[in-house]
Order: structure tokens, then sequence, then C-alpha cells
């Protein structure tokens, strides 16, 4: 304490509202302990019997006051906002009682918007893990699965495997990309029997635009999505084209990203395609085990500053391959993971709309609450 008081270091008290006006220009909350702060804060000491601190941290997180303290924003380096600005700022005085119940109300449309981030957090990392056992060990003889639910509480999808778990078991073989069942075999994305490879080469520039001319066109992995491309251009004089359902790669910086073929799509020099000639392959399991596979491809990129992997690399890529049977399950059990970390961002967006058209409401006044 006496270092503090012998410096130029300001203390604010707590419970009131530290914002960012140097570095993270914008953030703001309320401080619950005393504090010392240095030039890339500031504090705001508030009048309580006017203003609720929690209301001011929701009025500054509000998509009018984001704009205006961007707008604000001054240097080339590191952006900062002046005091003198800062206090431009005009704040609402809504009552306090109705300050406070708009906080809570903003409040508890937050506490969903986090329970669903640890929703989908914990449903990634179960698919992340079902992925590790499944695409290298297969489905563990008697096995049981429940997927979307607890079992005997909601409902969720069982997946079980024949055989009775402890009276039979797999045997499993050494292969030089890892152990995998006696039963499954490796194979090279070059097998012509199974694969077709098509490596994408980029048309004129002039043939490109943006008015839905020709095919959709994909330069690389600026247009994937989570499964499926999002594509900007088109081309009119496709060179390289893949067909639906073929698995898209990312053959240039960065290196390994994996998306499927949602239509025909016409590839440009960072994308290669594989697509399937027999039905003894899965496309979706390929998907799945490709993206599985992204560091292997990255440790097969070549180049120094700018990565690429090569016709030879993809070639020579190795791939595990169980009973068409198998491959169609583990894909049932993954897609349904996905199905449900895809449902969670969707309610995630819709809250996220509700909270962004609450703000807009509550904190402008144009809708009042009833205390």
């Amino acid at each position: 304490m006496i270092g503090l008081k012998n410096s130029s270091t300001n203390i604010i008290p707590k419970n009131n509202v530290i914002v960012g006006t140097r570095v993270g220009v914008g953030k703001v909350a309320v401080n619950l302990l005393d504090i010392a702060i240095n030039q890339d804060l500031t504090g705001i000491v508030v009048n309580k019997s006017l203003l609720k601190p929690i209301f001011l941290v929701w009025y500054f997180n509000s998509p009018k006051v984001k704009n205006r303290m961007e707008s604000f924003s001054r240097g080339t380096t590191i952006k900062g906002i002046t005091q003198s600005n800062l206090k431009r700022i005009l704040i609402p005085l809504p009552p306090l009682a109705e300050q406070q119940k708009i906080a809570e109300i903003l409040g508890t449309v937050d506490e969903a918007i986090e329970k669903v981030d640890k929703t989908i957090e914990k449903t990634e990392r179960l698919k992340k893990g079902l992925m590790q056992e499944l695409l290298t060990k297969g489905i563990p003889v008697g096995r049981q699965y429940v997927v979307g639910g607890r079992q005997g509480k909601e409902d969720g999808r069982r997946y079980v495997v024949g055989g009775r778990q402890g009276k039979e078991k797999r045997e499993f073989k050494d292969t030089k990309i890892g152990r995998i069942p006696n039963e499954w075999e490796v194979v090279k994305l070059g097998n012509k029997k199974l694969f077709e490879i098509t490596m994408g080469s980029s048309p004129p520039s002039s043939t490109y635009n943006s008015k839905k001319i020709g095919v959709s066109f994909l330069q690389g992995n600026a247009e994937f999505g989570e499964k499926f491309p999002n594509p900007i251009k088109y081309c009119s004089a496709p060179q390289k084209i893949t067909d639906k359902g073929s698995v898209l790669i990312s053959v240039r910086a960065p290196v390994g990203d994996i998306n499927m073929a949602d239509q025909e799509y016409c590839i440009g020099r960072g994308v290669a395609s594989v697509q399937l000639k027999k039905d003894s392959f899965n496309s979706d399991f390929l998907f799945y085990f490709l993206k599985f596979s992204k560091r292997r491809f990255e440790r097969y990129s070549l180049g120094s500053t700018f990565k690429a992997i090569r016709r030879k690399e993809v070639d020579n890529f190795k791939v595990f391959k169980p009973n068409i049977s198998e491959q169609k399950k583990i894909v049932e059990i993954l897609s349904t993971v996905d199905k449900k970390i895809d449902m969670e961002k969707k309610r995630k967006e819709k809250l996220e709309r509700t909270k962004k058209g609450l703000m807009q409401d509550l904190l402008t006044g144009r809708k009042r609450v009833k205390v």
C-alpha cells in the first residue's frame, strides 16, 4: 500500500466501473475489489444514488455505445480513447429500480448463453474423444453408446455392436500409421480402384464473378465452413470440377482443412478433391477420418514460408478402411454428436439475437420494464 501511495497509480474503490480505453478498447466490468489501474484502463466512480454500476456496464456493452467507442479510437500501433471523448458519451438515467430490473433481464439471457456455451464445449470434447476411439479402434464389441441424452433420463440414441461385452474381444495389429483392428485395412488415397483424386487448377481471373454466372468456385480453405463450403465467387470457364459428395482437402497454406462438396464445384489450386468410386467406402467416414488426420497432412506439407501438399503426398496418404457396415455405424454416432452441436449453436444464435434486441429496446427506453 505504501508503494501505491507513492506512485502515480490510481486506486478505484470496489463496486465501480472499469473501462478499457487503450488496450482492449471498450471492454467494461464492475470491479468487485479495490483495484489499482494503469494507463490502459479508466475507472468510473459511480454516483450510486443515480446510477447502478451494473446498468452502466450493460449500457457500455450495447451496440450503439460500442460503435461510438470505436469511432473515438485513435492511434496507429495501439488505439486508445481520451478521457475527454469518454465524457462525451451520454448515459440514460431511468429510475434505480428499473435500472436494476433491466440488468437482471439481460443477465438472465447472458447466463443462458453461458450454459449453452458449456454444453457446446462439453459436446465437442465428447466428439473429440469419440473420434479418437472410433476412428482408430473401431466400435468395441458389445459397447453401448448413448448420444444426445442421459441414459434413462432423456431420449438418446443407443448404438450397440454385436457380441456381449467381456465375452468377445477385438484383436489388433500394428501398421505404419498406428494400431488398428485385425479386420481393418490400410489403403492409400491414390488407390484408383477406390478413389479418384482431382488437384485444383486456377482458371483465368477474368472468368471469376460474384453474379452467380457459371459454377461455384473454391480457391482454398477461406471458403471452407464447418462441413460444407461457403462459396463467394463463381467461375464461367471452370477447368477442374468436383462432384457433389466428394471430400475436399486444403492443399495450400493452411494445409489439411477438410470439407465435403454439397454441390458441384470448380476447385482452384488450393483445393484437392477425393471422389469415391466404389460402395466399399462411405464418403462421410472418409470426411471424418481425414478431418481427424489433419496433423499428418501438416507433417507432409512442404515449403518453409508457404506450406503446400503435392499430388504425390495426397496419393500416398494412408487411411483406415473398416468394413462398410462399421463405417456407417461410426458415421451415425459422430453425425448424431454433430447434430447436437449444431442444434446448440443455433440455440446460442437465437439467444444472442434476443439479447441484442433486448439491449436495443431496454437500454434506449424504447420499451420500459415494470418493476
